[in-house]
C-alpha cells in the first residue's frame, strides 16, 4: 500500500502507468492499495498529480473542503493563495491476508477513580474473508519509580468477512494510573500492542500510546468534567502555518510549551487536522484539543459537495479520536447549515460518543 501523511488537495496516483485511485481534502491521511501495480525485483514509477485550485464558488457556497486554510491562513490574506502540495512523507508498507485499521480506546472509570473499564476497538480488513484468526491486545503501564509496570491482556477469535470487522476486547483495570490535563495530574500514557495470529502465525501487529481518561459534559450547567473533576477550560484557537511541510515535531513542541507557559489548558483546533505530531505532543504534555472539522462558514448545498464534505469528517475522526488529548468535537467553525449541521453531528456521533460535541463553534448553529 502507498501511505500519503498529507497531500492538499486532489490526489489522483498512477503506479507503473496503473490508476489505483484519489483523493480529496487538505489535511488528512490516505492509503491507497498498489498491491496489483506494482512490479517485484525493479524499479517503479509512482505519478501523482495534485490539483488545488481556488474555490470557484461564492464565499458562502464554498465547494473546496479546506477550512480555514483558504479564509484565513493562505497568503496574501484574503487574496489568492495555494497551500497545495505533497506536503507530508510518502511510504510504502507491507501487510497480509489482514489488516488492523484505526485502533483506539474508551474508558469508562468508578466515581472514586478505583477503577476503569476499557474498550479496545478496530476494525480487521481481510483479503480474502476466510477463516478465523486470534486477536489479542496487551496494555502496559508506563515506567514508574519502585513500582513494576503491570501489563493488561484481552484476547478473542474474529471469525473473518469479506467487508471490515468491527472487533472490540475489554480490559478491566483497578486503580489505573489515569492521563490528566496537566494542570491536574500527570498524564501517564501506556503502550497497547494489538496482535493478529492465524493457526499461531504473526500476520499483523499494530502500537499506540493510550491514555486512560473519561471526558463528560454537564448538560445543565454547561461544563466538561476530565476524570469526574470539574474543568475550567482556558485556551486559544491554532492555526496551522500556511507551509505545512516547514513545520516539524521541534515547532509543534514549542507551541505547546507556549500556550502551557501562558497558563492554558485547552487548544481549539480551527478548521483543520494538525500534524500527528501536534497531537502526540498534546497527550504527552497533558494539554487539552477541542477538534474542529476542516469545516468553515458555509458550502453548496450541491449534494455531491455534501459528500465529499461527510467523506472528510470520517477521515477526521477517524485519524484523532485515538488522542487522549481530544476532549471534544465541533462539527464546524461558524456553521449556519442547520439542517447539514445535524448530519455532521450524526456521522460524527456514530464513530465516537464518547466526548462531548458541539454542531459549531459560532454562527447560526452555535449550541454550547
Amino acid at each position: 500500500a502507498l501511505d500519503f501523511a498529507g497531500v492538499d488537495y486532489e490526489a489522483r496516483v498512477w503506479v507503473n502507468g496503473t490508476y489505483i485511485g484519489r483523493h480529496l481534502g487538505a489535511f488528512s491521511s490516505f492509503t491507497l492499495d498498489a498491491t496489483s501495480a506494482i512490479r517485484k525485483g525493479t524499479k517503479n514509477v509512482i505519478v501523482v498529480r495534485v490539483d488545488s485550485p481556488l474555490d470557484p464558488g461564492y464565499e458562502y457556497r464554498k465547494t473546496l473542503i479546506k477550512g480555514n486554510s483558504v479564509d484565513d491562513v493562505s497568503m496574501p490574506f484574503d487574496g489568492e493563495g495555494c497551500m497545495g502540495g505533497i506536503f507530508r512523507p510518502v511510504t510504502l508498507s507491507g501487510h497480509g491476508r489482514v489488516v488492523i485499521r484505526d485502533p483506539w480506546t474508551t474508558s469508562m472509570l468508578s466515581a472514586d477513580l478505583g477503577h476503569a473499564d476499557v474498550k479496545v476497538r478496530f476494525q480487521l480488513e481481510s483479503k480474502t474473508g476466510e477463516g478465523s484468526v486470534e486477536v489479542g491486545a496487551h496494555l502496559m503501564e508506563p515506567q514508574q519509580p519502585k513500582r513494576k509496570p503491570r501489563e493488561f491482556t484481552a484476547q478473542k477469535t474474529v471469525t473473518l468477512a469479506m467487508k471490515p470487522s468491527d472487533v472490540e476486547l475489554n480490559l478491566i483495570i483497578e486503580h489505573p494510573l489515569l492521563w490528566y490535563p496537566w494542570e491536574q495530574g500527570i498524564p501517564y500514557l501506556h503502550t497497547l500492542e494489538i496482535e493478529v495470529r492465524q493457526h499461531g502465525r504473526l500476520i499483523d501487529r499494530r502500537y499506540a500510546r493510550v491514555g486512560i481518561r473519561e471526558v463528560s459534559f454537564n448538560d445543565k450547567d454547561r461544563y466538561v468534567l476530565v476524570n469526574h473533576h470539574r474543568i475550567f477550560l482556558k485556551g486559544m484557537l491554532n492555526d496551522d502555518i500556511h507551509w505545512m511541510s516547514m513545520m516539524d515535531r521541534r515547532g509543534y513542541g514549542q507551541r505547546v510549551k507556549m500556550q502551557k507557559d501562558a497558563n492554558l489548558n485547552v487548544i481549539r483546533m480551527i478548521g483543520h487536522q494538525s500534524s500527528p505530531d501536534m497531537y502526540d505532543l498534546c497527550d504527552e504534555m497533558g494539554m487539552m484539543i477541542w477538534q474542529e472539522m476542516p469545516l468553515q462558514w458555509s458550502y453548496s448545498r450541491a449534494e455531491p459537495i455534501r459528500k465529499e464534505i461527510l467523506d472528510v469528517v470520517r477521515e477526521t475522526v477517524l485519524q484523532t479520536r485515538a488522542y487522549a488529548s481530544v476532549i471534544g468535537w465541533s462539527a464546524w467553525n461558524e456553521g449556519g447549515q442547520g439542517e447539514f449541521s445535524g448530519r455532521i453531528a450524526s456521522v460524527i456521533r456514530q464513530l465516537d460518543d464518547s466526548r462531548p460535541m458541539s454542531q459549531a463553534s459560532g454562527g447560526d448553529d452555535f449550541d454550547i
